[in-house]
């Protein structure tokens, strides 16, 4: 009998892990055709490992020993990695992480069938720790911290090591003032702010977490838009973070955010009147809705939440619309890998398509690709 038959929950068995996985970051390793999920492991460590759920074809198993730590290995810095939900690799070096993301990318995209021209090298983040400038945590008596992996069990710390330095410092100086969870984030006025995370989220903004790896993806939505008279839609295009940058560097170019969050355009249309920026409007609708109404443009791009295109509004893009060419920014390689099968299918082609690594120490990446309408479109 095969060793992937006989194994059973509870069984302690030695694994080599052989890569990450994709979606959640946990490390791959193989009893004979049993894959086996190991959640803070790094390629190529040896470990003792217990299995903790067991079905036909797969396997999950928490580390009891490291027997020959992979040389990618480092030591987490975090006092609370592996209890907090927020972080998965902080045990991997970051050079090491950012191969791993690109690859991960690559593969899922080959695996799905998608065609795409060209792989740009991804990005890696500027910083590894303290880029992140909006965060979620939880305040309890004197202390603060967050969730833990997988459950609502609080964890107390006494600082997170990828949020930016004044949000610490502002979560300390709240420490025994506050109850229950909140949002530190920096606002557009670049002000350190708070709030009530069961406060309604139509009247919060939107912003990209990274602020050093925003303006990185800012230079490439500015790059691939185009010059002189043109028009171009900035669809969940937020308080205007890439339309706001075309408009400034191309005044010949006609511009449209169109966001469905009052808040996101009410901020949008202050920051293009403090910049004098007067080639932009910012429209106050969904985006399928926009689209009803409008159906040819010089160029577009989308950013659409986790949850990716909705299906009508994919079919909208897709076959109705007269594009010239289309960016498509995703926080979701998943989603993103199933909209543009759809958009395949329509006779797109996906020109080009790169990995942005806003999201440090963690399985998360954005991904930024560029697609070129049907011949006959």
């Amino acid at each position: 009998m095969s060793s992937e038959l006989r194994v059973k929950v509870g069984d302690q068995v030695s694994l080599r892990i052989e890569r990450l996985s994709f979606g959640d970051g946990d490390g791959v390793a193989r009893l004979d055709k049993l894959v086996v999920f190991v959640p803070f492991s790094a390629p190529g460590d040896t470990v003792q490992a217990e299995i903790t759920f067991k079905k036909k074809n797969f396997a999950r198993a928490k580390i009891i020993e490291i027997t020959k730590p992979s040389s990618s290995r480092r030591s987490a810095p975090c006092q609370v990695f592996g209890e907090c939900g927020g972080c998965q690799w902080q045990h991997i070096d970051y050079s090491h992480q950012v191969s791993a993301k690109h690859e991960l990318l690559v593969d899922a995209v080959t695996r799905a069938g998608l065609s795409v021209a060209k792989f740009h090298d991804i990005v890696a983040s500027k910083s590894e720790y303290h880029y992140r400038n909006r965060i979620q945590m939880q305040f309890s008596g004197d202390q603060f911290g967050f969730r833990a992996r997988k459950s609502h069990k609080f964890v107390a710390t006494d600082e997170c090591l990828i949020a930016e330095t004044e949000l610490n410092e502002l979560a300390i100086k709240s420490r025994g003032k506050l109850e229950g969870r909140h949002e530190l984030y920096r606002a557009p006025n670049n002000k350190i702010m708070m709030r009530n995370s069961s406060a309604d989220e139509e009247g919060h903004f939107f912003s990209q977490i990274n602020s050093e790896m925003n303006l990185e993806l800012q230079k490439l939505v500015v790059g691939d838009a185009p010059r002189g008279q043109c028009t171009v839609w900035d669809l969940y295009g937020g308080s205007g973070n890439f339309s706001l940058k075309i408009a400034s560097q191309n005044p010949d170019c006609q511009i449209y955010c169109v966001d469905a969050n009052a808040k996101n355009i009410e901020n949008g249309r202050i920051q293009a009147a403090e910049q004098n920026i007067a080639n932009i409007e910012f429209v106050p609708s969904t985006t399928f809705e926009f689209l009803e109404q409008n159906r040819e443009t010089d160029h577009c791009v989308v950013d659409p939440p986790r949850s990716g295109l909705d299906a009508k509004t994919l079919d909208m893009l897709s076959k109705d619309v007269n594009l010239k060419s289309l960016i498509y920014i995703s926080c979701d390689p998943m989603t993103l890998i199933r909209d543009l099968k759809h958009f395949q299918s329509a006779g797109w082609a996906i020109s080009s398509m790169q990995a942005i690594d806003m999201f440090p120490q963690t399985h998360h990446l954005e991904v930024y690709t560029r697609l070129s309408p049907p011949s006959d479109a």
